[in-house]
């Protein structure tokens, strides 16, 4: 068996050609990234931004056509890397879902050229991702599920949209006000450690039906602003996300209802609903695999190392989907 090797882009990796996957063989071991090999892949892209330009070699990948299918390549060698990539992808595909929402509502028209940009931008990552209906990374048997829902949930903006829908609507059915003693007593509940993470604020005190949302979000950013760096519309975004999980989970143990109840389904499509209750249950479920464990903890460390913002304010994500890597 000989092979051939070839430099090529990481956009080049998972854009061309069209319609190929990259599978990973049952053979081959789950992903097993931890903490060190995260960030030693996070040190090495900080090298690239830092590097003035100068090509940076990822790594090899080696493949080989998949004798059954030949849209599938099968990965031999640097499963581990390429699965990582895709983590890194994904997040940079929602990054550019805040930056356009946050044009769109400063001043839509004096962004607009920066918006069509980014939106290319985002269109090409979302195929570095997914493209005709099948996902460009195939892990195994054993982690493959998972890691789909990963990804579905980092492209996560429209499933943001639709759980403040269901926070409109619930308040109504349920008529929902913020009484001022239960406000002023929720306030002293809230925990006053010293250092926290968004994740919390999934453990913030039990909320009921006597608090609306919007007062909810006031006082948990008057309690985190500094600690979490919440003036960043990145940050914030992350903070809202959490707390919209935590309000709806907790108002539908209080109510006994499911998520379909408060969902107008005329324009919501089933697979919409599946992915909003994904992401509702996503940051409290329980793993007992270790690969879904490792696969979770690489997206986490991404996020609060801010790696994909830095790579965008330094030079742009472009410059590290063309630089070079050996298949």
């Amino acid at each position: 068996m000989s092979f051939e090797a070839k430099p090529k882009s990481i956009m080049g990796l998972f854009r061309e050609p069209e319609g190929i996957s990259y599978n990973i063989p049952m053979y081959q071991r789950s992903y097993s990234w931890g903490e060190d090999e995260i960030s030693d892949f996070c040190e090495d892209l900080n090298d690239l931004y830092t590097g003035n330009g100068k090509d940076y070699f990822f790594g090899a990948l080696i493949t080989m056509e998949d004798k059954y299918n030949q849209n599938n390549q099968q990965v031999i060698d640097g499963q581990q890397r390429i699965t990582t990539f895709s983590i890194l992808i994904s997040q940079l595909y929602n990054l550019c879902e805040v930056l356009i929402d946050q044009m769109e509502k400063s001043d839509k028209l004096k962004y607009k050229q920066n918006i069509k940009e980014l939106r290319n931008k985002q269109g090409d990552l979302g195929q570095c991702i997914k493209n005709e209906n099948r996902y460009k990374v195939i892990l195994s048997k054993v982690d493959n599920e998972y890691f789909e829902k990963v990804l579905d949930i980092s492209t996560e903006k429209e499933l943001i949209d639709i759980c403040y829908e269901v926070v409109d609507k619930l308040e109504l059915v349920e008529c929902i006000e913020t009484g001022i003693e239960y406000k002023n007593a929720y306030i002293k509940k809230i925990h006053k450690k010293k250092k926290i993470t968004y994740k919390d604020i999934l453990n913030i005190p039990v909320i009921n039906n006597r608090i609306r949302f919007n007062d909810l979000k006031d006082i948990c950013y008057e309690q985190y602003k500094s600690k979490l760096d919440l003036k960043s519309n990145y940050n914030y975004k992350i903070f809202e996300k959490y707390l919209l999980i935590k309000y709806i989970r907790d108002m539908l143990s209080k109510t006994g209802k499911c998520i379909n109840y408060y969902l107008e389904k005329k324009y919501i499509t089933d697979e919409d609903i599946h992915k909003v209750n994904e992401l509702l249950d996503f940051e409290y479920e329980k793993l007992d695999i270790v690969s879904h464990k490792n696969i979770k903890n690489a997206k986490e460390i991404i996020n609060e190392t801010h790696l994909h913002i830095k790579l965008y304010k330094k030079m742009g994500f472009y410059y590290i989907l063309i630089s070079p890597l050996t298949t």
